[in-house]
């Protein structure tokens, strides 16, 4: 009997194994789950780590390409400033010089502004008339010398012809 007692019990206690046998299946899938889960919160993890480096490497890039180019920037810029510097001093020179010229120019004007051309070109006209007649006396001079002198050789042949 005690036999049959404890059979009996142990059927008793198969038939409740056996109720409990899904949810043992049900605990082992939860278990198995919550493994994954671990994994996939794992991977997450790992996952924002590898952005994490990317986005620091690709910040890293960018910090380090945007210095480059405004270095490059930077030294074109003052290249440009200091071309636009000696353009500019050229262009200074320049243009003092033809202030210069400017004033020399208008000196010059005033100059000729002030000169009595009408009376000078009067002065000169009348120089010229003395001179010629001065040379056409000195012509008529030397024509009547020249003539005196053929008289007197003519004279002086006539004379000794005598």
């Amino acid at each position: 009997m005690a036999s049959e007692k404890v059979l009996t019990a142990l059927e008793s206690l198969h038939k409740e194994l056996e109720k409990l046998e899904p949810a043992i299946k049900h605990v082992e899938a939860a278990q198995q789950v919550t493994q994954l889960v671990k994994g996939i919160t794992q991977k997450h993890v790992d996952l924002l780590a590898e952005i994490k480096n990317d986005e620091f490497k690709h910040k890293e890039k960018l910090t380090t390409l945007f210095s480059k180019e405004l270095t490059a920037l930077t030294e074109e810029n003052k290249k440009l400033q200091e071309n636009t510097y000696a353009i500019q001093q050229v262009i200074r020179t320049e243009q003092e010089s033809l202030n210069k010229l400017k004033n020399n120019i208008h000196d010059f004007h005033e100059k000729l502004e002030k000169i009595d051309f009408p009376g000078r070109l009067d002065v000169l006209n009348d120089n010229v008339l003395n001179i010629s007649k001065l040379l056409k006396k000195q012509q008529l001079n030397s024509y009547i010398t020249w003539i005196l002198i053929a008289i007197g050789i003519t004279l002086v042949t006539v004379l000794m012809s005598r």
